[in-house]
């Protein structure tokens, strides 16, 4: 279990990172709740919007705020992460419902996993998902997303000292549209069942922006017109995948995976017989000349 102090080095780790795409930190003076309890159903969700400059496969992502009674490493339980689409200033869906358009749907209790790291000195906490592994995530230049982020906790109601809070940003490095929160049973005492901004509830003008950091690489024209160009269907799928290059492209083959990263198949077929297959979350990886440009979250029924 990864129950680390950050604080000597958090600014090191600041400093040598290369690939930083979007940052917004934290202005370590508030925080707004954002926590799933330890039943599993019932949360208080809270999210804010980014844009990148220039096409990005994201690799990393940094939720940082605040968790008063100094013990987050011995009661988180899990971690929530999603990326929503944008629908009139608000994400397009929230995790209860499984709603709208995520293009990334992170959830795990597995606190060794490979992908999670987690770190605590007194009350501050960071939160880090590294994407190796996972579907990959390319974000569009000049779209608004949504990131929304909440650690699954070993609470039965959301006590304040003890449930874990996103700091505000002392700057935003997005736009000027507020972070958003959801309460979808009441349980956290808000008038939030649908999206509702931050500063609204709170009358807080610093909830404009949550704080948080993200990493990728920059994604070449031809890797964007490649991913834009394969269809898989049907999805979810029952028997067949089938794979649709609408556009010519040279060297290009396929890898299906399970949750595990076990490889099922690899080639440059186009159709895939999933029949046997449990029912579950699989992932296709588009590989060109042997690298991976890319993956497809696929459900198989």
């Amino acid at each position: 279990m990864k129950k680390l102090l950050f604080l000597a080095s958090f600014m090191s780790i600041m400093t040598n990172a290369q690939t930083v795409i979007f940052s917004q930190t934290e202005a370590a003076t508030n925080g707004i709740v954002s926590t799933m309890l330890s039943n599993g159903s019932n949360a208080v969700w809270a999210a804010d919007d980014f844009e990148v400059t220039t096409p990005y496969q994201l690799t990393k992502i940094r939720v940082f705020g605040f968790q008063n009674d100094g013990n987050f490493v011995d009661i988180v339980q899990g971690f929530n992460f999603y990326i929503y689409t944008n629908d009139a200033g608000k994400p397009s869906g929230d995790p209860t419902n499984a709603d709208g358009t995520a293009i990334l749907s992170f959830t795990t209790e597995d606190l060794d996993s490979p992908n999670i790291e987690f770190f605590q000195e007194g009350g501050t906490v960071e939160m880090v998902l590294t994407l190796t592994g996972l579907p990959a995530v390319n974000l569009a230049a000049n779209t608004k997303y949504w990131l929304v982020c909440a650690p699954k906790m070993n609470l039965e109601a959301y006590t304040g000292a003890a449930r874990f809070n996103w700091y505000a940003a002392a700057a935003a490095a997005g736009s000027s549209v507020d972070s958003q929160l959801i309460d979808p049973f009441g349980a956290f005492g808000t008038a939030a069942p649908d999206w509702t901004s931050c500063v609204t509830l709170t009358n807080t003008p610093a909830f404009v922006s949550l704080a948080f950091e993200m990493e990728g690489t920059v994604l070449s024209s031809e890797t964007n017109e490649l991913m834009s160009s394969i269809q898989a269907y049907p999805n979810p799928v029952s028997d067949v995948l089938n794979i649709q290059l609408k556009n010519t492209f040279e060297n290009v083959s396929y890898e299906l995976v399970d949750i595990n990263g076990r490889k099922l198949y690899a080639g440059q077929n186009e159709s895939i017989n999933m029949a046997g297959y449990n029912a579950g979350v699989y992932v296709l990886n588009i590989l060109q000349d042997g690298a991976q440009v890319g993956s497809q979250k696929i459900i198989k029924k």
